[in-house]
């Protein structure tokens, strides 16, 4: 068993080792996705406006004469002119994007700055500014919709809702074959198929919880440790679980650690694969 497990611990500890200098700079992030309707019919700038004062208009307005020439300088002089007091638009993502108009199109902001609060504004190549109505999301990964003709931004729940369904299936199933596969490593030799009952149903509980946690705790909470701290109380109860129904006796609580601890730690080239199939989906 130890030597079955060794190996199996130095192949996945490869397999993270080496997506990582790939992926430093990825990993589960709050994310804004916004479809935008009704788009003009030229081309404009998108982005987004963030609640306080960044610097004097007059001090941006100097900066952007500096920076930018011709059609770039002219859009940002645009959107300094016409933000209110208070806001200011958010580095990043879309801000210097000149993008190509369509009926519908779909855009996604993602870092650690994504604001909890926003609107959204858009200028056109003809000088016309549109700006949203402010909003506050509530989930860790929102998916937004702006009308550009009304003016309306909403956060949709049905379909938070749905993808959040997708990301639950995807982890879930992976966590079911990392467990497993560590299943085979400790060699019970009681009853497998109550053994793997016993698994799926404890993983399907607490990946539920997980889950739960994800869409009801804070950002703030989440990036400085919620999840961290999540995974150790789930980690206890599954070491408690499987001590009593898994057999024989006397192997579950390490298999619980054991698992648990490898499973956190692919959890990171997991969720690598899952923003990029994600953000390619948009």
């Amino acid at each position: 068993m130890k030597k079955r497990l060794f190996a199996l611990i130095a192949v996945l500890i490869f397999i993270t080792v080496t997506a990582m200098p790939v992926y430093a700079d990825m990993g589960p992030k709050p994310s804004i996705e916004l479809t935008v309707k009704n788009a003009p019919d030229e081309d404009y700038y998108i982005n987004l406006l963030v609640p306080g004062t960044l610097r004097k208009k007059e001090d941006r307005l100097q900066e952007v004469n500096e920076q930018y020439s011709g059609k770039d300088a002219e859009l940002m002089r645009v959107i300094i002119n016409n933000t209110e007091d208070g806001w200011y638009p958010r580095r990043g993502g879309h801000f210097r994007e000149l993008t190509q108009s369509k009926s519908s199109r779909k855009y996604e902001f993602s870092y650690m700055d994504v604001p909890k609060t926003f609107k959204v504004i858009i200028v056109t190549e003809s000088g016309k500014v549109i700006v949203s109505n402010e909003i506050t999301r509530k989930a860790f990964n929102a998916v937004t919709t702006f009308d550009a003709k009304t003016g309306k931004l909403r956060e949709r729940k049905t379909a938070i809702l749905a993808k959040q369904l997708e990301r639950f299936l995807i982890t879930f199933i992976a966590t079911l074959l990392i467990e497993g596969m560590i299943f085979r490593c400790f060699e019970f030799e009681g009853k497998e198929g109550h053994n793997f009952a016993v698994i799926f149903k404890t993983n399907l509980c607490t990946q539920l919880l997980l889950y739960v946690v994800i869409s009801l705790l804070p950002l703030h909470m989440l990036i400085y440790g919620g999840i961290f701290a999540a995974e150790i109380i789930i980690t206890i109860i599954e070491g408690c679980v499987y001590s009593k129904l898994l057999t024989p006796k006397g192997k579950g609580a390490r298999y619980a650690i054991v698992a648990n601890i490898l499973s956190f730690v692919l959890s990171l080239p997991m969720w690598f694969i899952l923003e990029f199939f994600f953000r390619i989906s948009i």
